[in-house]
């Protein structure tokens, strides 16, 4: 007679027990959710610095220089347009955020936070400069303002613009306008590129709060 080779009952339980152990241990080392998030913040990184280089070119370029109103705040809001939303954008100084609740912006006498829902480089954007104006023969260096990639304002997971009231001289387009200047705000959400993490970009980007992501050319707003 044949004898019939298998595993047997135990040895499988076995082997099962083993596969998830080892992939507990795989979830646990890789964690999904954390790896989402710093794909999340890389889009974030990304998208502020393609902000910046559009801005630097229709700085350069723009015959009449508009960067938005200097005693406002400007932010995307899937929850649709809002002149005179009174919060969502965030304050400068030290120490934790802080997101405007009621009363003017600090610095200035009176200030909204300003929220759209649309990302038109038109000037009618949730980021109001009309890259249009730039007249670059190369095109336009944006055809869409970036947005958060979770964009919601309970949650300060969005992107908020504030333009400086004082013109730069040293900031000119081809006809010599003095410009404003800016700062640009997100928020990291990663245990990696938080302040806490090992590419910490919050606290040593230069801005005056150590829990946003502060980019452009006036840190200090």
């Amino acid at each position: 007679m044949k004898q019939t080779k298998g595993f047997t009952l135990i040895e499988l339980l076995v082997v099962i027990g083993i596969i998830a152990v080892l992939s507990v241990v795989v979830i646990l080392t890789l964690n999904p959710a954390e790896l989402l998030r710093q794909a999340r913040d890389s889009t974030r990184l990304s998208d502020l610095s393609t902000v910046q280089t559009a801005i630097a070119l229709y700085s350069s370029q723009a015959n009449t220089i508009g960067f938005g109103d200097g005693v406002n705040c400007y932010i995307h809001t899937v929850s649709g347009n809002s002149n005179g939303m009174s919060s969502g954008c965030f304050s400068g100084g030290t120490g934790a955020q802080v997101r405007f609740t009621s009363g003017p912006l600090p610095g200035v006498a009176s200030g909204v936070t300003v929220a759209k829902n649309t990302v038109t480089v038109d000037g009618l954007g949730w980021l109001p400069i009309d890259m249009k104006t730039a007249n670059l023969s190369s095109g336009l260096p944006v055809s869409a303002w970036p947005v958060d990639p979770i964009n919601v304002t309970s949650t300060d997971l969005f992107y908020a613009y504030r333009p400086s009231s004082t013109l730069v001289a040293a900031c000119t387009g081809s006809a010599g306008n003095a410009c404003n200047s800016y700062e640009i705000n997100a928020v990291m959400e990663s245990g990696k590129y938080s302040n806490l993490g090992a590419n910490d970009v919050e606290s040593k980007d230069g801005g005056t709060n150590i829990n946003l992501y502060e980019v452009g050319t006036n840190l200090a707003l």
